[in-house]
């Protein structure tokens, strides 16, 4: 039998200990031989430095995704149930949905058994599921107050160290001489000018653009080798202590949606920080980092998060040299608003596109294209035409008998690999898993291509005709319902530098495929 093994990474660099994650395989893989088992590596899932509070890892993720699509061994080992989930409400619903399909969970460390027909099994399951998730709620505390007391003695809690500086790794003794290793921060002689010279630009009046574009004149560059964006340039600015010699800590949370993903960044009033003086050797005094941070505290910081565009061509745009969005920028004294690069705000070094494109003249051109190529002219009719004759050639040409012979055909090889690799006295097993995962990538290719030509049905005149009224409806009513049938019909319009203009249509009727048109027009 073919089995999975699913491990999630806890602290721990000891070998010995059973939360490491080759500790973790390892036991699995114990379990799978005294079953006579064999392992998939293909199957074997590893989520590490992830919490188990929910069961959004990538990992974890995969996994679930291929148990729906059918593509899984119908055994998964774990170490025990914790790690799957610290979530209790979660543990509960998708354990239950894993032995549905048919997988059965088996633990290193403790029982296994079907929730869904016995029980004791179900009330044992959700009861060692309250006790991980209580044990991660406490674990958590501890931490967050290790971590307090790790900050208020100097030392950094982890992290990339601030741009300016270095990790230095010391070593202390405590009140009974057990020396331990701590980190703190020493000046990065490559980077630190760059930070001094930013706030000495701020102080005498300079925005953050043009910061930018000054450090990527004198050469520096980010960690990763690129320009200094303004964004992170403004980060310095917002937490100027650092840059004294404080050790700065509890200054923000995240706060998260129910999927525990990060939607905004909450900011603590600062007599909730903890600073600690001389944690580390200072850039800038400590005027200059007051100064500095009551600067940045007037300056608005508007929320966007939640908030809808305003412009008809948020989201649309795409600059053809670098592919970002193109932004608007508007100039208060002409009245006048104009779509940019927004790479090349961030820095001139990002991108070559500097051209400014009127923003009246770009969206009449856009909405005229969008008259002439898709609402005039019959030009869907014309397009369900050829696609109907498109049709008619492929079943002429017995390509529907075709493909059906070779769904057959993969899968009948697909079930003797299985055979094959369930006979562990076959050689190359890694090459027939290679294999069958080819076959498996080619039948499902296969099979939507089959379906596609089974099922698809070209959509009638009435059709068409509905579709085209719910468009010219919702273009009557202007405003917002523009913007929504602009994002109906288009993919993106790519910009190039010399006004030129690629449209990318998007119209899907019925059950008809995905169909996408490239057209140019030039703005004038």
């Amino acid at each position: 039998m073919i089995v999975a093994i699913y491990t999630r990474f806890s602290p721990g660099n000891d070998p010995e200990k059973t939360s490491t994650i080759e500790a973790q395989i390892q036991m699995c893989r114990d379990l799978a031989d005294t079953n006579g088992w064999y392992v998939d590596d293909n199957h074997t899932y590893l989520d590490r430095s992830k919490t188990g509070a929910t069961i959004h890892r990538p990992a974890f993720q995969q996994m679930l995704s291929n148990m729906e699509s059918g593509y899984f061994p119908n055994v998964l080992i774990t170490k025990d149930t914790s790690r799957l989930f610290r979530n209790e409400q979660e543990a509960g619903h998708y354990e239950s949905w894993i032995w549905s399909q048919g997988i059965e969970i088996r633990y290193v460390i403790g029982q296994s058994g079907n929730p869904n027909e016995n029980d004791d099994m179900w009330f044992s399951g959700r009861i060692g599921h309250l006790v991980a998730e209580f044990y991660r709620r406490k674990t958590a505390k501890i931490t967050f107050a290790h971590q307090q007391m790790n900050a208020k003695s100097g030392h950094f809690n982890g992290g990339a160290p601030p741009f300016g500086y270095l990790r230095k790794e010391v070593y202390i003794e405590d009140e009974v001489g057990v020396k331990k290793r701590k980190v703190t921060l020493q000046i990065d002689p490559a980077t630190a000018p760059a930070v001094k010279y930013a706030f000495e630009m701020l102080l005498a009046g300079q925005g953050g653009k043009q910061i930018s574009d000054e450090l990527t004149a004198k050469g520096y560059l980010s960690r990763r080798g690129k320009p200094i964006p303004k964004p992170s340039i403004l980060v310095w600015f917002r937490l100027p202590f650092v840059y004294v010699g404080y050790r700065v800590w509890n200054v923000a949370h995240w706060k998260r949606n129910k999927e525990g993903k990060k939607i905004n960044r909450i900011f603590h009033p600062r007599e909730e920080w903890v600073m600690v003086p001389d944690s580390h050797p200072a850039i800038i005094t400590e005027q200059e980092a007051e100064t500095v941070y009551h600067k940045m505290q007037q300056t608005p910081k508007p929320n966007r998060m939640g908030q809808t565009a305003k412009y008809l061509l948020t989201g649309l745009l795409k600059c053809k040299q670098c592919g970002s969005n193109l932004q608007m920028k508007f100039n208060v004294s002409w009245d006048l608003g104009y779509y940019c690069c927004g790479s090349r705000r961030l820095s001139r070094a990002n991108c070559d596109n500097a051209r400014h494109f009127h923003q009246r003249v770009l969206e009449n051109l856009v909405m005229q294209t969008v008259q002439e190529c898709i609402l005039d002219g019959g030009y869907l009719e014309r397009h369900f035409e050829r696609l109907q004759q498109q049709m008619e050639r492929d079943r002429d040409n017995h390509k529907v008998q075709q493909l059906s012979q070779q769904q057959v055909e993969l899968e009948g090889r697909i079930d003797t690999a299985l055979e094959m690799l369930m006979d562990r006295r076959i050689p190359q097993q890694e090459r027939i898993i290679s294999k069958l995962q080819q076959d498996e990538q080619r039948l499902e290719q296969v099979s939507n291509e089959l379906k596609v030509l089974q099922d698809t049905t070209v959509p009638t005149q009435k059709q068409i005709q509905n579709f085209w009224d719910q468009i010219v409806g919702e273009l009557k009513q202007g405003g917002e319902k523009v913007k929504t049938v602009l994002h109906k019909l288009l993919r993106k319009v790519e910009v190039e530098q010399d006004g030129f203009l690629e449209f990318d249509f998007i119209v899907v009727l019925g059950n008809t495929p995905y169909t996408s048109y490239l057209l140019r027009g030039f703005q004038r």
